[in-house]
């Protein structure tokens, strides 16, 4: 398929989509995404406070089998939703 580069919205990598509508690089970054997305919804305000960065290693699979390990940090701090 002949589409632009696009960048992964979840580890800002850019990559070569094979789907016009492809988002994330890798099955791994789908996922991860997903799970922030359901993470951030289950979020209660009072939880929402305390939320700050974590390190986290995970490993992505890279076109034709190859694994690596990236650093990565979790989503920033929540804000407060209650004033």
């Amino acid at each position: 398929m002949d589409c632009a580069r696009k960048t992964c919205r979840v580890c800002r990598r850019g990559f070569e989509p094979t789907r016009r509508d492809a988002v994330y690089c890798t099955a791994a970054c789908r996922q991860l995404a997903y799970r922030e997305r359901k993470t951030a919804s289950t979020v209660t305000p009072a939880v929402a406070t305390l939320r700050v960065p974590v390190p986290a290693v995970i490993t992505i699979r890279e076109p034709g089998g190859a694994r690596r390990e990236q650093q990565r940090e979790s989503a920033p701090a929540a804000a407060p939703l209650l004033a």
